[in-house]
């Protein structure tokens, strides 16, 4: 069983019901889960787009992730294990959390593994909200350079525990892909104990929240 790890940059965007967003002072701490500004820019594609007249933008995240996939001979291709990461409120935010950690605003969390979809979930890191939820993901476009960077995605929320951000999403939008394309078919191993890590290159610093 031979997994590999990549890195992924991406920009989240949350849907809710209902989003509220208060305004940060510039280069504090954040207080909230998430920016309130929709990334200059972007269009999402209609395979990946939420019903507007049902939910509203909630507000956008920025991760940097590592993505394990494990190979499947069977099916030959990667399956999906999951990430680990952190999510802050703004991309400037990612050369700020080696001096301050609390720019972080949520964390990957693991999905229970006896769950029969394959799903991601993130939890809230402020002091003042235990919101968290799982994902799992319904609808998929190409990254402007496929090649390179992983595909965009909706993600359907279930599971929403605690009160505050992550509470009242609806979808996830994962847009502006930087990296995390699975290894070469070429790389698998059929074996049971093997484990290799890979970590591809990418803007870990300052992902980009501009359409190519």
């Amino acid at each position: 069983m031979t997994r590999f790890t990549s890195v992924l940059a991406i920009t989240g965007l949350a849907f809710a019901f209902l989003g509220l967003i208060a305004v940060e002072a510039v280069n504090s701490p954040p207080t909230t889960v998430g920016g309130s500004d929709f990334p200059k820019g972007l269009v999402i594609p209609d395979s990946i787009a939420v019903d507007l007249t049902q939910n509203e933008f909630a507000f956008a995240l920025y991760a940097v992730a590592a993505l394990e996939v494990q190979c499947n001979v069977a099916k030959g291709a990667w399956d999906f294990i999951g990430p680990v990461g952190i999510l802050v409120n703004d991309p400037d935010d990612f050369k700020r959390v080696f001096d301050d950690p609390t720019f972080v605003t949520a964390v990957s969390v693991d999905a229970d593994p006896g769950l029969t979809v394959q799903a991601a979930g993130f939890r809230a890191v402020i002091p003042t909200d235990t919101s968290s939820t799982l994902f799992v993901a319904n609808g998929t476009a190409p990254a402007p350079n496929p090649d390179a960077d992983g595909p965009w995605l909706r993600s359907k929320a279930f599971n929403n525990t605690g009160s505050g951000a992550f509470s009242s999403v609806t979808y996830l939008q994962r847009v502006q892909t930087k990296g995390a394309i699975p290894p070469a078919a070429s790389l698998f191993r059929d074996t049971s104990t093997a484990l290799s890590v890979i970590k591809e290159t990418a803007p870990a610093s300052n992902p980009s929240i501009e359409n190519d």
